[in-house]
């Protein structure tokens, strides 16, 4: 079965406010499946049908933007999964590094888009460190007639290997028939 999953890397991580978008106090953040803080390193997995995603992320610092979250799709739509870091440790020359692993399970089992232990971000940490910033692996999906209906995982492991935190986010959709 055919699916078009494309990985799109980008080489710049980007940033927003977070404390503007979930507040100060990371300790309070919603837990869930998909958003989960561990010693005050935070992480968000979204999919979302906005295929305008680039341009609502790419606005100036004081400007929130907000992504619709998507649970349904049918054949010819779109999604776009997004996975958002926040606070990342530093070492003692400014240096943060965060890891990511990700898969997408199919109804059936099967795997699709599986890339293991790549970098989310590797350098001198750039902004405030509780900004968010959007991790450069990006997955686009459009569901074709050929794939698979049904209940679709999306996992994501983001490891900040200076404070020694790993987050396991995990999502779901549905592919439905028309």
């Amino acid at each position: 079965m055919k699916n078009y999953f494309v990985l799109l890397l980008m080489f710049l991580c980007l940033n927003t406010h977070a404390e503007e978008y979930l507040g100060r106090d990371m300790a309070s953040w919603p837990q869930t499946d998909a958003r989960k803080v561990k010693n005050d390193f935070a992480a968000w997995l979204l999919v979302t049908p906005n295929m305008d995603w680039q341009e609502k992320w790419d606005t100036p610092p004081d400007t929130v933007p907000y992504f619709d979250e998507a649970k349904e799709v049918q054949v010819g739509d779109q999604l776009a999964v997004l996975t958002f870091f926040a606070n990342p440790g530093v070492d003692e020359n400014g240096h943060a590094v965060v890891r990511c692993s990700l898969k997408v399970t199919r109804p059936d089992g099967t795997l699709s888009v599986p890339k293991k232990d790549f970098d989310c971000l590797n350098g001198n940490l750039q902004g405030a460190p509780r900004n968010i910033r959007l991790s450069p692996a990006v997955i686009q999906f459009t569901a074709e007639p050929s794939d698979v209906k049904g209940t679709w995982t999306v996992d994501v492991v983001l490891e900040d290997t200076v404070r020694e935190a790993t987050l396991d986010l995990s999502t779901t959709y549905e592919l439905v028939s028309q």
